[in-house]
């Protein structure tokens, strides 16, 4: 029988067209291609090659690849050249950091596979070399970035928490545990309502979610729980974190504001408070009976405000001292406080309403709310009483007198509180001047 001729479709195939083809591929390739043989010589690079090694393709081939290492590794990679090719793996990955020929440092991904002849038995070493420089400096940067993030997250003089989308907390700082008082443990998968939120919180919580959803960044000052159930004042900024979904996750930073109230509250108190006494000064005055006007208002009850002045204060000054001036307006200070908050008159001073303060040298003021009627004459005997008995019980060369002035004012009065204080003060002058100087 008559062997068949080749046809024409396989015309033109044979070594030369396959070894076209394999130079083409080599030539072109994208990625570095290089071929060594067993005694670690480069028989052939490609063009992407030489130019990941800085050299030409003349200049590499015949080099061993080792001499392209610093001359400390040489040794090394000698060695496991020669141990590779005892183990012969089918396939071997690695990337590692070489100098080019300017001195500049490449990063690559190499590919090693075996070159066999037509028994299988290796010839050479095929080398596909991938420049991974940018991608590895990028990964550096992003790994660094990373560690200084973790860094300030971990070193962060302020409490903060990583919640998901669905508010559970995936992560918390070192401050945060030692704000709150719980472990990183304790706090995971739970979320900042239900573990630090107070009771009377948990509606500011929840309004605070739902504005993390909307996407909104907020920032306030409240208050929140430790572990042991004490309350701390806190200054919290929430920050959404967009994710795909309708969701936000969020992370919360919470700062430790409780010496900084503390400080405000003792400002403000220092401001409103009188030094030497203790009661309220006239802004301290002036700023509660504004709120005590405007309750008394809303409840329909009567106001009662008494003026009390020291008469002739200035004469224990200017001959006992300013010490014993000081002296005597502290034991007074007490004395009006007695007098007004003994129970059986039916007005409000103290904790539950009303205002006692000393207005400056030697003028006292009381507003008293829910007065009944009859309670300023009440209150003024009582005061005068107490006078007297403060004269006998110190037996001292002088004797205190006080000039006491009183206004009552009704929810249905047109008066206002300007109005009330001065009634109570023009009052009290006219006492003085009905009494005279006061006794000495």
């Amino acid at each position: 029988m008559e062997r068949s001729r080749p046809s024409a479709s396989n015309a033109g195939t044979g070594p030369e067209t396959d070894a076209e083809r394999f130079r083409a591929v080599f030539q072109n390739a994208a990625l570095g291609i290089g071929i060594l043989g067993r005694d670690s010589r480069i028989l052939s690079v490609n063009p992407a090659l030489a130019q990941i090694l800085g050299y030409s393709a003349a200049e590499l081939e015949g080099l061993c690849f080792y001499d392209l290492l610093p001359a400390q590794e040489r040794v090394r990679a000698r060695r496991g050249y020669a141990e590779f090719w005892e183990l012969r793996p089918p396939r071997f990955t690695l990337e590692r950091t070489f100098p080019r020929r300017d001195g500049t440092l490449v990063s690559g991904r190499f590919q090693l596979s075996w070159v066999c002849d037509d028994d299988g038995t290796p010839t050479s070493l095929l080398v596909l070399v991938e420049d991974v420089t940018l991608a590895k400096r990028a990964a550096d940067e992003l790994e660094r970035e990373r560690a200084y993030l973790d860094r300030l997250f971990e070193t962060s003089p302020s409490a903060i928490a990583l919640v998901n989308r669905g508010q559970h907390i995936v992560r918390v700082n070192a401050e945060f545990t030692r704000l709150f008082g719980y472990s990183s443990d304790e706090v995971l998968g739970r979320t900042p309502g239900e573990l630090i939120a107070p009771p009377e919180k948990q509606a500011e919580s929840r309004l605070l979610v739902e504005r993390l959803q909307r996407g909104e960044r907020f920032s306030l000052e409240t208050t929140r729980r430790h572990k042991d159930g004490h309350l701390v004042q806190v200054s919290l900024t929430v920050t959404p974190i967009p994710i795909p979904g309708d969701a936000m996750a969020a992370y919360a930073m919470y700062t430790d504001i409780s010496e900084r109230k503390q400080m405000e509250e003792a400002l403000r108190r220092a401001s409103t408070t009188d030094e030497l006494t203790g009661l309220a000064n006239r802004r301290g005055f002036f700023r509660q009976a504004a709120r005590e006007w405007k309750r008394a208002q809303r409840a329909g009850e009567d106001l009662l405000v008494l003026f009390v002045d020291v008469d002739d204060f200035k004469q224990v000054n200017d001959t006992y001292g300013h010490r014993e001036g000081d002296r005597v307006l502290r034991e007074i200070a007490e004395l009006i406080q007695r007098s007004v908050r003994d129970t059986d008159v039916t007005a409000r001073l103290g904790h539950e309403g009303g205002v006692l303060a000393r207005l400056g040298g030697d003028e006292f003021v009381v507003l008293a709310l829910g007065a009944s009627a009859g309670a300023e004459q009440v209150l003024a005997e009582r005061l005068q009483a107490a006078m007297q008995r403060y004269n006998e019980r110190h037996g001292r060369p002088y004797r205190i007198s006080l000039s006491v002035g009183a206004a009552r004012h009704a929810p249905l009065d047109a008066t206002s509180l300007d109005d009330l204080l001065a009634e109570a003060d023009q009052r009290m002058y006219a006492q003085k001047r009905a009494r005279g100087a006061g006794a000495y």
